[in-house]
This record gives C-alpha cells, sequence and structure tokens, in this order.
C-alpha cells in the first residue's frame, strides 16, 4: 500500500476480494470482540452496530446458541492454531434476491411482509454462506470471512434441496421461528416442496435407469439371434 492511501487496510482488503471480511480481536479480558471489518454483503445485520461488541453478544440473537455453544466457541477460537483455516457453510432463507440485505432496509423489510405461501413458495431464496476462520501469523487476530451466494428456489439442484429439507427438519423450532423468520405453517410449505422436487428427480432417475435396462435387454436378445 502506498503512503498516500489513508484507507484502513482491511477496507483495502475488502476491495482486493469477493469475501466479506470481519477482524476478531482477544482484548485483555480473554474476550473475543469484532473490531474491524469490511462488510458489503450482510444477512440482515450491520457492522456499524455490532462493531466493538463481545462474539457472545453479537450471537445474543441466535436462540440457544450461547447457552448450548457460547464457552466452547470462546475456547475454540482461543486454541485456533495460526495459519490453520477453518470452514463451515450457514444458510438462510429470503424472499429478496437481493445480494446486500443490510438491517432495516426499507425495500428488505417490504419483501419480507410477504408471508411464504403454496403459490410464492417459488419465489422464495436461498442463501448460502461460505464462512472461514484464520488466525494470522503476526497479530494473532482472527480473519472471518463470508461468501454469500444466493440460489432461487426454483433452481435448486435436487441434492441441494434433500439437504436443505434435512436441515430445516433437524432445526429446533425456535431456531426457526425467531432467528429464521420461519412459521410452523410456512415451514411445512418450504419441506413439502422441497420433497417434492426430490421426489420427482428420483422418479425420473428411475424412469431413466429402466429405460436404459429395457434398450439393454433388447440388445443383449437380439445379438443373441443374430448368433
Amino acid at each position: 500500500m502506498c503512503s498516500s492511501d489513508l484507507r484502513p487496510a482491511i477496507t483495502t482488503a475488502g476491495l482486493l476480494v469477493q469475501e466479506d471480511l470481519i477482524m476478531i480481536q482477544q482484548k485483555p479480558d480473554e474476550k473475543f470482540y469484532l473490531t474491524a471489518g469490511s462488510l458489503c454483503f450482510p444477512s440482515d445485520w450491520s457492522l456499524k452496530e455490532k462493531l466493538g461488541l463481545p462474539i457472545q453478544e453479537i450471537h445474543s440473537p441466535i436462540p440457544t446458541l450461547n447457552r448450548n455453544l457460547g464457552k466452547t466457541i470462546d475456547l475454540f477460537l482461543a486454541k485456533m492454531q495460526v495459519q490453520q483455516q477453518y470452514w463451515r457453510v450457514n444458510f438462510l432463507l429470503s424472499t429478496s434476491p437481493q445480494l446486500s440485505q443490510l438491517k432495516n432496509v426499507e425495500e428488505l423489510n417490504q419483501y419480507r411482509k410477504k408471508p411464504i405461501t403454496r403459490e410464492n413458495i417459488h419465489c422464495l431464496y436461498l442463501r448460502n454462506e461460505r464462512e472461514t476462520l484464520t488466525k494470522l501469523k503476526e497479530s494473532k487476530n482472527i480473519i472471518f470471512t463470508l461468501k454469500t451466494y444466493i440460489t432461487a428456489f426454483h433452481d435448486l439442484h435436487p441434492i441441494t434441496a434433500q439437504q436443505l429439507a434435512l436441515l430445516i427438519e433437524a432445526m429446533p423450532k425456535e431456531a426457526l421461528n425467531k432467528y429464521r423468520l420461519i412459521s410452523e405453517p410456512e415451514k411445512e410449505i418450504i419441506l413439502e416442496y422441497l420433497w417434492n422436487k426430490v421426489f420427482e428427480y428420483k422418479e425420473l432417475l428411475f424412469e431413466r435407469f429402466t429405460h436404459l435396462r429395457s434398450s439393454s435387454s433388447r440388445n443383449r436378445v437380439q445379438a443373441y439371434q443374430e448368433n
């Protein structure tokens, strides 16, 4: 970086990669805090609101997370090895196709007022976030990255639909209602749509398999008769 560039380093880094970047730093009280970031494509949260907060407080809107995993997350962050990368995939459902979903954006709130029904389920979107954690060598700070992908429900591959259905079925009711903002009636509509997509795919595969097997049998019979 040239000396005339007065932008924070994390801002410059954010312009060079597709991922959103979040800096996590351990303070003398041994807690981990969000101390800097370059956030372009949030999922209903604001960097301004979270900046300077400890991780457990940031996670407080997620039901049962701190109660079940709060101390485990802090311990995991404390024991991370330098430059060893950890990753996971998170998902959210949205009725908005926008990549950037800043909290309290008026247009987005209009999207969210629409309940999920059998008539508009095909307009739903899956937001996949590939998240990584890496501890830096010199500062020992942790970089948390997020790369967001959006897929329309009607474009979901059946295997993805099955994986998503199983995740939703296994998710606690409180987490679905309060964090994912999915009511029980909406959950049933979503699962019905996803499993129908899976079963239609399996029926198509079975039909193709049966057709190929039948064609193969006819070819063998014909070859036998010719001989």
